[in-house]
């Protein structure tokens, strides 16, 4: 473990409106940029139980994430979305407060109900317990063209009003044109 990075016991979920099924997976990283491992697999939440706070997964000790990469492919292997998601600032903070006041903490990936004509998708990032949840952010998945083999929008979401001038994350970034990316409004 990094020195003086704090672990906590929580774990990984994804839901979906999509009543289909989808392979996911979500590599979370910590600040010192390891790989934080919590589950070979994300536990899939029925999009009802998510809804009702339903969840009875377990939870497993790790640091704390601050940058995810998902990826979200339907069993068919026809769609593939893939992104790199920044977690706020405060992100932190909101982790802390929810986590002091909760047991079985999970950040759970809830993916919206997909566009076909559109070359991306997008969720949201809950903090959930059994008893409540919490808004974390919007990020968006970008969709690989099957033709091209090439994501034609970038696969990066930042929160919104993160300034990345002042990013320090695992991907060094210089200034702004150096990375595309999706940021909520």
């Amino acid at each position: 473990m990094g020195k003086g990075e704090k672990t906590y016991k929580y774990d990984i979920g994804f839901s979906s409106e999509e009543n289909r099924d989808f392979y996911e997976s979500v590599t979370a990283f910590s600040k010192d940029g390891s790989y934080i491992f919590l589950n070979e697999n994300q536990f899939i939440i029925p999009y009802k139980d998510w809804l009702s706070n339903h969840i009875n997964a377990g939870v497993k000790e790790g640091k704390f994430p601050v940058h995810t990469t998902v990826q979200w492919i339907s069993d068919d292997n026809k769609q593939w979305y893939k992104g790199e998601i920044v977690f706020p600032a405060d992100f932190q903070n909101t982790f802390d407060s929810f986590y002091k006041k909760n047991k079985n903490v999970h950040i759970v990936y809830v993916m919206d109900k997909l566009n076909l004509s559109e070359n991306y998708t997008f969720g949201t990032i809950w903090l959930q317990s059994s008893t409540s949840k919490e808004r974390i952010m919007k990020f968006r998945l970008a969709k690989l063209n099957n033709e091209t083999r090439k994501y034609d929008v970038s696969k990066y979401t930042l929160p919104k009003g993160l300034v990345v001038s002042k990013w320090e994350g695992r991907i060094p970034l210089h200034k702004p044109t150096d990375l595309e990316y999706w940021q909520e409004e």
